[in-house]
C-alpha cells in the first residue's frame, strides 16, 4: 500500500484484520529473507563472476555538507 506500518494497521483493520504494526512488520521480514533473499544472493553469485564492474559516478547535490563547502557545489 506505500504506507507506513502503522496506517496499514488501521487501513486493514477497515477492512476487519487485525494485525498489528509488529506484525506487519514480520510478514515484511519474513517476505524479504523467503523470496528476496535468493534473489539477491543469485545476483551476488552472477556480478562476482565478472571481470569488470560498471560504477555510475554522476555527480550530485547534497544539501547538507559535513565538510563546510556550500550546499550549491557537486559531490
Amino acid at each position: 500500500m506505500s504506507l507506513p506500518f502503522y496506517r496499514q494497521e488501521k487501513e486493514w483493520e477497515k477492512y476487519g484484520l487485525k494485525a498489528s504494526c509488529q506484525t506487519l512488520t514480520n510478514w515484511y521480514m519474513a517476505g524479504a529473507l523467503d523470496w528476496l533473499a535468493p534473489i539477491c544472493e543469485a545476483l551476488k553469485k552472477w556480478f562476482l563472476k565478472e571481470e569488470i564492474a560498471h560504477a555510475d559516478e554522476t555527480f550530485g547535490q547534497i544539501l547538507q555538507r559535513s565538510d563546510g563547502k556550500p550546499a550549491t557545489s557537486q559531490a
